[in-house]
């Protein structure tokens, strides 16, 4: 869960960093 900890909340990367802050 590393590869995409700086993609937009809605996308694949919404599981991290901006996953966390967005859900």
């Amino acid at each position: 869960h590393a590869q995409k900890n700086e993609s937009p909340g809605p996308g694949p990367g919404q599981y991290n960093i901006s996953g966390l802050n967005a859900k």
